[in-house]
């Protein structure tokens, strides 16, 4: 049986203990309270007796943040979204099946932004404790978060996977808080912004998050488009609906919520195969769809993934078939490589993330 487990947490963050110091770590005092980091937990070699594994932030002034995570195949993975800087107390414990503790650790750590820190921890069989080592001020990064487009003044990438936008008409326009120049506005027609194709026909969860404003309900009008080239997926609106729709070649899989216009809400769409089909409004499931253990459609190579619009280089043929561009403005984009659970999607919510 093994008797290790490892815990690698990609965050914006600084453990006080066992460091190993790779630049300069910046005064916590120094930052504005509304900055943000977040925390990426990654389990491995787990013990076969341990099935989960409950990580909680607590703070004094702020609402607890508990996270649970199922251990499969030795391993899991979790993350704590958008979380503000400042020192967190960090409390992990590793279950078994009945629940009993079998291994815990705990410490204080100072969360940053613009700074990634590795955090393994490692069971000891002999007193049950988790032993915590951090590595800050490296350069990894969350590995699940495919894409992050938080549009701050132009569309770049800031996942760390320089998958970076090309913007075709989309303009730069007020976010959901009045800010200037944090969010893009879509004219409906052709703008929108070309972005890789990240999704596999045959990957096993995937997410998209963002924040949407529009005018109009009516018809259907694409906020989120990944390739069909690769992997289908669409968050739009369709007749009065918010629907995140998959494809298979065969059949259409979609779920659906009432839309409203004239205010920026949280869309989430969550994929996980053979199993569901998730929309999240507002930090809440809407709809959760029952899906097959089947590929993602995967058609043709010139259907690229785009915000704001269907395949760019598809939008004549698109408006002929009721397949509209974006009305309205869209902000704070990501694509996760696996399904985003409640705590993550309220985190988002939340914070405005």
């Amino acid at each position: 049986m093994k008797t290790a487990l490892s815990i690698i947490i990609a965050a914006l963050l600084m453990f006080a203990i066992s460091c190993k110091d790779s630049g300069t770590v910046p005064d916590p005092l120094t930052l504005q309270h509304n900055d943000l980091g977040n925390m990426l937990l990654k389990f491995d070699s787990a013990p076969e007796e341990i099935t989960t594994v409950l990580a909680t932030l607590s703070r004094p002034g702020h609402t607890n943040r508990t996270l649970q995570m199922s251990v499969t195949d030795s391993s899991a993975t979790g993350s704590f979204e958008a979380v503000p800087v400042g020192s967190w107390h960090l409390k992990v414990d590793a279950r078994d099946s009945a629940g009993v503790v079998r291994f815990s650790g705990e410490t204080d750590v100072n969360v940053l932004p613009r700074s990634t820190s590795n955090v393994s921890l490692q069971l000891q069989p002999t007193s049950g404790r988790i032993v915590i080592v951090v590595t800050w001020g490296g350069t990894a990064q969350n590995p699940t978060l495919l894409l992050y487009y938080p549009f701050n003044g132009n569309a770049n990438d800031e996942s760390g996977h320089n998958h970076n936008g090309l913007v075709s008409g989309a303009t730069l326009a007020p976010d959901r808080a009045g800010a200037q120049n944090r969010a893009y506005a879509f004219d409906g027609w052709d703008n929108h912004i070309e972005m890789p194709d990240l999704i596999p026909d045959t990957i096993a969860s995937f997410s998209v998050s963002a924040w949407v404003y529009t005018s109009t309900i009516t018809g259907r009008r694409i906020a989120v488009y990944t390739g069909a080239n690769k992997g289908e997926s669409v968050l739009q609106t369709w007749n009065s609906d918010f629907s995140f729709q998959i494809n298979d070649g065969i059949t259409y899989y979609e779920a659906r919520t009432p839309a409203m216009a004239n205010r920026f809400v949280h869309l989430v769409g969550v994929y996980e195969r053979g199993r569901h089909l998730q929309i999240w409004l507002d930090g809440v499931l809407r709809t959760q769809t029952p899906i097959p253990f089947t590929r993602l459609y995967s058609g043709r190579s010139t259907h690229h993934s785009s915000v704001g619009s269907y395949a760019p280089l598809w939008l004549d043929w698109g408006r002929q078939n009721g397949i509209n561009s974006w009305q309205g403005r869209i902000d704070q984009v990501r694509i996760y490589s696996r399904a985003l659970n409640q705590t993550e999607i309220q985190s988002l919510y939340e914070s405005g993330q």
